[in-house]
């Protein structure tokens, strides 16, 4: 069981790391009680994650890839370098991704360009990740049913409505 002594030493040392002193400060606590040495040091950030995040950062190419497009159909890809030769959608090291039912969308309510990078300009950041944010975002979900009440115009309650009168 530990003493009060080591506990309020362990509340100081949590204290200390909280106001950013010196480890050397706190380690030297621990040599004023008898057979009670100095918590370990916290890891330093390793060199590994370090060169992964330069990588990431500077060294990666991504690329757009077909196969994101197989259960989205409204995904669209535009290379950077869309030359008037070529139009097919191929994997290409920079480019933009566009959102088509949120581009039909933000024509009818223009409140759902705001924030939203996949209408205008654009996504540039070419990961699944992205696209997988995007379609569960809100705005989305929100233009999906703006074009489909515009293309199902007779399924609407307002038209219901109108019709009943």
């Amino acid at each position: 069981m530990l003493s009060t002594a080591v506990i309020s030493l362990m509340y100081c040392s949590i204290q200390m790391r909280k106001r950013g002193l010196t480890a050397d400060r706190e380690n030297n606590m621990w040599r004023y009680l008898d057979g009670v040495s100095a918590p370990p040091a916290k890891k330093k950030k390793s060199e590994a994650g370090e060169k992964q995040a330069k990588y990431e950062k500077e060294e990666r190419q991504r690329a757009f890839l077909p196969s994101w497009q197989k259960n989205r159909p409204w995904l669209k890809f535009v290379p950077a370098s869309l030359s008037a030769s070529t139009t097919s959608q191929t994997a290409s090291a920079g480019g933009n991704m566009f959102c088509e039912i949120c581009q039909a969308a933000s024509q009818l309510d223009r409140s759902l360009a705001q924030k939203n990078v996949f209408v205008d300009t654009g996504c540039t950041s070419l990961c699944l990740e992205s696209i997988k944010i995007h379609e569960t975002s809100s705005n989305h979900l929100k233009a999906i049913t703006i074009v489909a009440a515009k293309s199902e115009l007779e399924k609407t309650p307002a038209f219901k409505m109108i019709c009943s009168l």
